[in-house]
């Protein structure tokens, strides 16, 4: 089970309250490099998977982790893994647990960012 991470910095909410809300998975990012990489990778699921910046470090020793609607990691990132190969394996993971990513007409107009 992830803990109850702050997100932030100018958030007061935390993943079980954005978990409670979602009705679908979150990925949580702290800010280091390659971070805006992860966010575009995870956006045609922005309808099940909320992103959500954490404060810095908070995640301890990862870049990323999408978490399922449960609480619990469907994959973490380190940040030593190259961007590319993050984002690789984070399109897998998003479609393994939460399907294939929407189109145009599916209507994912949802932001989903905090």
């Amino acid at each position: 089970m992830v803990p109850d991470i702050p997100l932030g910095p100018d958030s007061e909410d935390s993943l079980t309250a954005l978990l409670t809300r979602s009705n679908g998975g979150a990925l949580l990012l702290d800010g280091a490099a390659g971070a805006d990489a992860l966010s575009a990778t995870a956006r045609p699921w922005t309808n099940r998977v909320t992103t959500a910046h954490t404060h810095p470090h908070a995640l301890e020793r990862a870049r990323a982790i999408l978490v399922r609607p449960d609480g619990h990691a469907a994959w973490i990132d380190a940040p030593s893994t190259p961007v590319d190969a993050a984002a690789e394996e984070l399109r897998k993971n998003l479609t393994d647990w939460f399907g294939h990513p929407a189109t145009l007409a599916d209507g994912a107009a949802r932001t989903g960012h905090l």
